[in-house]
């Protein structure tokens, strides 16, 4: 029997009938039809249908689609949660979030984003490794760390049980960092003529300012009467935050950059902003630098952070201990600082020197303000 019946805006119809098998059927919906006609004739198809499909064949296509099974989610699925409840929670510098977006999305996501967290396996990451074999170790190292985290997080909360593959790093290579020999970076200094390169490069050169601390340094940061900077502040990109590794540090100025910094005092709260006012952004840094680098005829590479490297250089070449430059550079790890612990081409001859003395029972040649070679005839040197 088939009923038809306005309700609201529609025709409502309302079928019912019983299968051969006995069994009672009733189906009372809105018919997709604007007329009461139109109303009757698709109810009347629609039982049709019915009858000619069977009991069990309607009733099989009526149930509900098996509920999945639960099971740990995709990589892709998985890292928002990583991105907000790790990196973001925890109050990640900017530019740790940024490159771990970047690592994700770059490399992570197409080889493994597909994955199910727990089915990642060590032979994924052996290809992954495959896949990034023509860059350096240390980038490597960097992304494996982003996927370590990921599945670290899914095992510490509970999505999976254990860590399913194997994550192996490189281990790191030890490179000769790129620095200026004490003529080279008086060269550089004495061609640098613009005022406000001069304070750039003494900034990195002579307090070892990483590039972000030059860019967020502040006339409040800078202490005249004591002759010290205060490192409070770092950029990455337009965003203002700590310095790296969330540390501040104090930092005595050499006389040079205390001259520079008073004959450059503006009324800005920024000590330097770029040639028209604007915040000093990565480019000019690069760009003043490359010029200064030209005029003194020294070549024009390792950007901003080889005058870092000189400082903690020259630093080293002139006996400071690693302590001291470790808490002068804002290093958060002492094997960071001993890298730089290596001597200066002079100094390596004055040691060599030191070693022909004893060998020839003389007094050996102690480098000036270095007392490591004081002792070097009292003890064996082998």
């Amino acid at each position: 029997m088939i009923t038809i019946r306005p309700r609201g805006k529609h025709w409502q119809y309302d079928i019912s009938f019983r299968w051969p098998d006995g069994a009672k059927f009733r189906e009372r919906k809105n018919a997709p039809v604007a007329s009461k006609s139109g109303a009757q004739r698709w109810a009347e198809a629609r039982e049709r249908t019915l009858l000619a499909m069977g009991r069990e064949a309607h009733e099989a296509a009526a149930a509900p689609p098996p509920a999945p099974v639960e099971g740990p989610p995709t990589l892709a699925d998985f890292w928002p949660v990583v991105l907000r409840d790790h990196y973001q929670a925890n109050r990640k510098k900017p530019s740790t979030i940024d490159a771990a977006e970047s690592i994700y999305r770059l490399h992570l996501a197409p080889e493994l984003g597909a994955k199910a967290i727990d089915r990642i396996t060590t032979a994924d990451v052996a290809a992954l490794k495959g896949m990034l074999a023509a860059l350096s170790p240390k980038t490597v190292n960097n992304i494996l760390t982003v996927l370590s985290r990921a599945l670290r997080c899914a095992v510490e909360w509970g999505t999976i049980a254990a860590m399913p593959c194997r994550v192996g790093f490189f281990k790191p290579t030890e490179t000769v960092m790129q620095w200026y020999e004490r003529d080279d970076y008086r060269r550089l200094v004495e061609a640098t003529a613009k005022r406000a390169v001069l304070v750039l490069v003494l900034l990195a050169g002579d307090a070892g300012l990483r590039r972000g601390e030059i860019r967020a340094l502040k006339w409040s940061d800078v202490d005249m009467i004591r002759g010290v900077l205060h490192i409070r502040r770092g950029m990455w990109r337009a965003l203002e935050a700590t310095p790296k590794g969330n540390r501040g540090r104090t930092v005595p100025m050499t006389p040079a950059l205390q001259v520079a910094l008073a004959t450059h005092r503006h009324a800005g709260d920024r000590v330097l902003y770029s040639d028209t006012g604007r915040e000093l952004s990565n480019r000019t840094v690069r760009n003043w630098l490359a010029g200064a680098q030209r005029r003194a005829s020294l070549e024009a590479n390792g950007g901003i952070h080889i005058l870092r490297h000189t400082f903690c250089s020259h630093l080293a070449a002139a006996g400071v201990t690693a302590n001291a430059i470790k808490e002068l550079a804002g290093h958060a790890d002492l094997k960071t600082t001993q890298r730089y612990m290596h001597l200066s081409p002079a100094n390596r001859s004055t040691a060599m020197a030191t070693l022909s003395a004893y060998h020839e029972g003389q007094d050996a040649v102690v480098p000036a303000g270095n007392e490591r070679f004081a002792k070097a005839k009292e003890g064996a040197l082998c």
